[in-house]
């Protein structure tokens, strides 16, 4: 399912890139350099859900690795991943994001609304 035309985007899900994201990012350091194709996790949702960030699983750092876009120009470069987005999975990614535990400010819309 793609984010952003399938599936809202909200702040702790798994995610993976899409083909589309693959594609585009094929040739640049972003893409298979940095998520070494594994999952990570939506950091922050832009205001209009049109851009994520995410932080990769198979980076060194806890740091985000930019914006991806979730329907912005009409690309949608991730994907749900097939596992660990129980709401309960994506609540305690959440809690790991925002060291205050205020989980308000993060989702931007209620997981699984599909679009």
């Amino acid at each position: 399912k793609l984010i952003g035309m399938h599936i809202a985007a909200v702040a702790g899900m798994k995610v993976v890139l899409s083909r589309q994201g693959r594609t585009e990012l094929e040739n640049s350091n972003i893409g298979p350099f940095i998520t070494k194709n594994r999952p990570g996790f939506i950091t922050k949702v832009h205001d209009e859900g049109d851009a994520c960030m995410v932080q990769w699983d198979a980076q060194d750092t806890d740091e985000e690795a930019g914006w991806y876009r979730t329907g912005a120009y009409g690309h949608f470069m991730l994907s749900m991943f097939d596992t660990g987005n129980s709401d309960d999975e994506i609540n305690d990614r959440v809690y790991k994001i925002d060291d205050s535990g205020d989980i308000d400010n993060l989702i931007h819309k209620t997981p699984y609304t599909y679009m």
